[in-house]
């Protein structure tokens, strides 16, 4: 008997469907939440009922079905250390039909035009979660996510990159502190030099102004932590992302 690997099965392939953009769902064809606990429907895997394998001919193929609901265990994992539980709502909603786009794309080897950047004013989880989510499990993409919560950050590149390697940045904190924006820098550049697809969200402001200031200061900061993200930017920085969002 030969085994053979393939995402593409003799039959017609449940990974293959996952890779419709029509479909704004990132979790179709799992069964519906708890989110800690991922079942396949293996109605929706009927080419090999969720096991990844299909014996055809005397030859068995293998797909890489398994793989991706491990590395979104994982992610799910990664999100739950960050942000603790409670968020089953969060995870029911739908991906924005653009971003379908963009990721499929990504998983066709177009590399350069992809990527994203976002500014949520709300301070919460990223929507980039959803979107990472939809990368591993929909089109089997290598997801970095870096969430950046405090002022100094390590694992903000991948320590190994991939050809279908996307990086997803939730950065929650200002970019009135220079160390966040060497960061991003850090960051934009990597992925400039390497083709490597970006998404990026601004994503709330967690410093709040101290009370204890005097009027004039606390506006002053105000007003510096309402511009644009941007603003701080160096101008290889700012010209860098925009390029390759």
């Amino acid at each position: 008997m030969k085994v053979r690997t393939s995402d593409v099965k003799t039959k017609t392939c449940g990974l293959r469907a996952l890779h419709n953009c029509d479909v704004e769902a990132p979790f179709w064809g799992l069964q519906p939440f708890p989110m800690q606990d991922l079942r396949l429907d293996k109605s929706f895997f009927s080419c090999c009922s969720g096991t990844g394998k299909q014996l055809v001919a005397d030859n068995l193929y293998l797909c890489r079905l398994q793989q991706r609901l491990t590395k979104l265990e994982e992610l799910l994992s990664a999100f739950k250390n960050h942000w603790g539980d409670g968020y089953d709502k969060f995870w029911q909603r739908k991906l924005q039909p653009m971003d379908m786009s963009k990721l499929y794309a990504c998983a066709s080897g177009e590399r350069r035009s992809s990527g994203r950047m976002l500014v949520s004013a709300k301070a919460a989880p990223s929507y980039l979660w959803l979107v990472a989510a939809a990368a591993v499990w929909r089109f089997g993409l290598h997801v970095h996510f870096v969430s950046i919560m405090t002022k100094s950050h390590d694992g903000l590149i991948p320590a190994q990159r991939h050809d279908d390697t996307v990086v997803m940045v939730e950065n929650h904190v200002s970019t009135v502190h220079p160390e966040n924006v060497v960061d991003c820098e850090t960051i934009i550049n990597y992925c400039y030099n390497t083709e490597t697809p970006l998404w990026l969200d601004f994503t709330g402001v967690v410093n709040k102004t101290n009370r204890k200031l005097n009027f004039r200061l606390r506006e002053k900061l105000r007003k510096l932590q309402n511009r644009h993200p941007l603003t701080n930017f160096g101008r290889s920085g700012r010209d860098k992302l925009l390029e390759i969002v």
